[in-house]
């Protein structure tokens, strides 16, 4: 058999197989199906199957490591907003990282931090703003109930009473 009988053998082989089975899957492999269990411990196949725009039986196929990943599924991965933690998967087995990578990897740490800081400062102002419009709320409904006392004290009494208390609770939570 000649290099080009071998080629052509290959080329003409009846498998329909897109993918290495998982005998021969590799450890980068192995590296990208644990970060996306990382990433999506809960129904990591369906958010895997959504994530590439495969059937769910793909996505299985990939984490159960039956195939591999393709080329293209390893750049859908890559330009989803948690590419950059494949990538840390991919690099973190390299022997030697290149100088490009021990520039890149702080750098996009810190942008991580930064977007879960103003996160966290957008989830802040929106406590802040519901609590100051349950306090809002809880005014204009004392000042209803003090004008309904004016026209019936006994029956509105114990309700103003009661929303006071509410106030002054939200109150010494805010200070």
């Amino acid at each position: 058999m000649t290099d080009s009988a071998a080629g052509s053998d290959f080329a003409t082989s009846g498998t329909n197989r897109t993918a290495p089975s998982q005998g021969r899957t590799g450890p980068n492999h192995i590296a990208v199906v644990n970060k996306i269990r990382d990433l999506f411990p809960r129904d990591t196949v369906k958010c895997l199957a959504v994530w590439l725009k495969s059937s769910v039986e793909t996505a299985r196929h990939r984490i159960k490591c039956d195939r591999e990943f393709s080329l293209d599924d390893i750049v859908k991965l890559l330009h989803d907003p948690h590419g950059f933690q494949i990538l840390k998967a991919l690099m973190d087995r390299a022997e030697r990282k290149p100088r490009w990578w021990l520039a890149c990897e702080p750098l996009m740490e810190l942008a991580d931090v930064e977007r879960m800081a103003a996160e966290a400062r957008r989830r802040v102002r929106q406590a802040v703003h519901n609590r100051e419009g349950l306090i809002d709320a809880l005014e204009a409904e004392i000042r209803r109930a003090q004008a309904a006392a004016l026209h019936d004290e006994e029956f509105a009494r114990a309700h103003v009473d009661a929303l006071r208390a509410m106030a002054g609770m939200v109150a010494a939570k805010r200070g």
